[in-house]
């Protein structure tokens, strides 16, 4: 088996532990009502990528004359990149929600628990999507499983963080659902920012040195998630 997959499958199950103890922390009702709209979930990142961010994307290209071979991109269009992500995977991750099998077990006591579920399973699906790419990479080839903590860090980082994305934006069903679900895409986009703003040339920073800010900038956002997560818990 490829090592990427072993990280992946390690990563999966770190994964469920941590997001299922949270889930259960919060919910009082059996888990077993929310798990179907964590396992529809699944394909969400390959339908969001494939489906609706590639065909906008070449879109964008074709209309502004951007080639994928220009070495220099214009900067608004990192922005438009930025905006990707929060927008079309935050609503994606909602999907379960217009399904009125689903919809019905999802209350006011359980939605935060739900929330969680649903953010695992979209997160579950990335991180496999991001092993396919991966395994197609000759450099990777020759680490072992354990020689790719990096991915496992960032996958476990990006589970718990659609977690509480998606719990965020359940937490304004009703009223305030838009509100919400802006709030959403706004820590979304907080997550990625420094990224875009490396390659779009704003962080001049060698790449292995930008690797380990990153890694300190994601263990201080995910505190910062599990404060916002304590405080919605409270609520």
């Amino acid at each position: 088996m490829h090592s990427i997959y072993i990280a992946a499958l390690i990563t999966t199950i770190f994964s469920i532990f941590i997001a299922g103890i949270i889930a259960l922390k919060i919910s009082k009702r059996k888990l077993r009502y929310l798990l179907n709209p964590g396992l529809i979930s699944l394909p969400g990142s390959y339908i969001a990528f494939n489906f609706v961010r590639t065909p906008i994307d070449n879109v964008v290209r074709l209309v502004f004359n951007i080639s994928p071979l220009l070495k220099s991109l214009p900067l608004w269009y990192y922005f438009i990149v930025l905006s990707y992500a929060p927008i079309i995977e935050e609503l994606m991750k909602l999907t379960p929600l217009t399904i009125p099998f689903f919809r019905k077990n999802i209350t006011k006591d359980n939605r935060i628990a739900a929330g969680m579920i649903i953010g695992l399973g979209f997160g579950i699906g990335e991180m496999w999507l991001i092993a396919i790419w991966l395994s197609r990479d000759a450099s990777i080839i020759s680490y072992h499983w354990y020689q790719l903590g990096g991915y496992i860090f960032e996958r476990i980082v990006s589970c718990f963080s659609h977690g509480v994305f998606t719990v965020v934006a359940i937490r304004g069903l009703g009223n305030k659902f838009i509100k919400y679900i802006i709030y959403a895409m706004g820590l979304h986009t907080l997550s990625n920012l420094p990224i875009i703003l490396f390659n779009a040339g704003f962080i001049r920073l060698d790449k292995i040195t930008f690797q380990n800010v990153m890694s300190i900038y994601l263990l201080v956002f995910v505190l910062g998630l599990g404060f916002i997560l304590g405080k919605v818990i409270k609520k």
